[in-house]
């Protein structure tokens, strides 16, 4: 999954929407999203060795946290787009036990889409989800 972070991020921000309208801290949101999201699907995954998994765990809680400011700039910018979609997380179906399901499903879910506007919106509301693991899970 690691190897698919720059190949989602080149095919992200070559969409005509993004260079006809974000400008390049919206961009660089993107690009850090991406980054982000995928990495910490790749812990939860278990894709990659665990060294030390309190470290590790640490870490990936730490990472989405550094985001948010990637997110909400982000989430701005798609927003505003002609097309946006609202979130498709449904939160009173969601249980700490669903929680880790929904994210690893929310992931492939957005590796898989191949319409711009649907991947944008899958990837603001995966992370949502990991923003939710975090609350659950910070030491």
């Amino acid at each position: 999954m690691l190897g698919q972070i720059p190949i989602t991020q080149g095919i992200m921000v070559t969409d005509v929407r993004v260079a006809a309208t974000f400008s390049e801290s919206e961009i660089q949101a993107l690009r850090t999203i991406v980054r982000i999201a995928l990495e910490v699907s790749a812990f939860l995954r278990g894709d990659e060795p665990i060294v030390s998994a309190g470290r590790q765990l640490r870490y990936n809680l730490d990472t989405v946290i550094s985001g948010i400011k990637s997110f909400t700039c982000l989430s701005g910018a798609y927003g505003v787009l002609v097309g946006a979609l609202p979130s498709g997380l449904i939160w009173d179906e969601m249980s700490n036990d669903t929680l880790l399901v929904e994210t690893l499903n929310f992931t492939q879910r957005f590796l898989d889409e191949t319409d711009f506007m649907q991947k944008c919106r899958l990837l603001l509301d995966l992370f949502k989800l990991q923003l939710a693991l975090v609350a659950i899970h910070y030491p």
